[in-house]
């Protein structure tokens, strides 16, 4: 009796595409409904597996991947690689990252950083999960694009009031006194160590995110055009 594998390799393609892209990005809460994952599932954070009891991280993955090994090799390419994923601060990173599969995790080709970059405190209060969670996508291989919702007008604002003796006037553009303390923001070292991008674009901040505004998050003249796309979009090492 004929099966799903004596189908060509395209159109198997085509059958996973119909069951695994999604229309707008996903969401961590999305991912897991997609995955059948109850709340109760959710805080089960580990379980405990073999004679020594070891603590193993529960892993999800869409019901289709987990119907045949090979099935999930050639689907988990799809859903991964041609969706978009929505990561919304430094904390939920830490749940897709104990969610997924490292090689899943890898597959990633397009992000969206959410509700980063909103509030004051987090731009001028140092945490080290802004850096953990920078240096966490430079090590993703296939990561290509990333789109982040933020308004670099708005950054700007919080930074002048809250350094009123920098004498900033916005007639005269940038300073190097502005410069400076933008490039000291929280996580910004991390976030300029990315490289390999293809893709790099600021959106103005919406709470809804399946509704992503057009609208430009940048500057004229800004640091996120001038400085910081042309780092994070730099070949990584070893290609060309």
């Amino acid at each position: 009796m004929p099966n799903l594998w004596d189908l060509p390799k395209a159109v198997r393609k085509k059958i996973y595409r119909l069951h695994l892209v999604q229309d707008e990005p996903i969401t961590y809460q999305e991912f897991k409904a997609f995955c059948g994952c109850t709340e109760r599932d959710d805080r089960k954070l580990a379980v405990k597996r073999g004679p020594k009891k070891i603590r193993t991280e529960i892993k999800l993955m869409p019901r289709l991947l987990e119907a045949d090994r090979k099935i999930e090799r050639e689907a988990s390419q799809i859903f991964f690689g041609e969706n978009s994923f929505v990561f919304c601060t430094p904390s939920c990173m830490d749940s897709w990252v104990k969610r997924l599969w490292h090689r899943h995790l890898n597959l990633i080709r397009s992000m969206i950083l959410d509700d980063w970059y909103c509030a004051q405190n987090r731009l001028l209060t140092y945490s080290p999960s802004y850096d953990v969670s920078f240096q966490r996508l430079g090590r993703l291989k296939s990561l290509q694009s990333l789109t982040i919702m933020m308004d670099e007008a708005a950054v700007l604002n919080v930074v002048i009031r809250r350094f009123l003796a920098m004498e900033f006037h916005s007639s005269l553009g940038y300073g190097p006194q502005i410069n400076l303390k933008l490039l000291n923001l929280n996580g910004m070292a991390s976030f300029r160590s990315l490289s390999g991008l293809r893709h790099l674009e600021a959106l103005k901040f919406n709470s809804s995110i399946t509704q992503v505004p057009k609208q430009l998050g940048t500057m004229d003249g800004g640091l996120l055009e001038s400085i910081i796309k042309q780092e994070v979009m730099r070949p990584r090492s070893g290609k060309p």
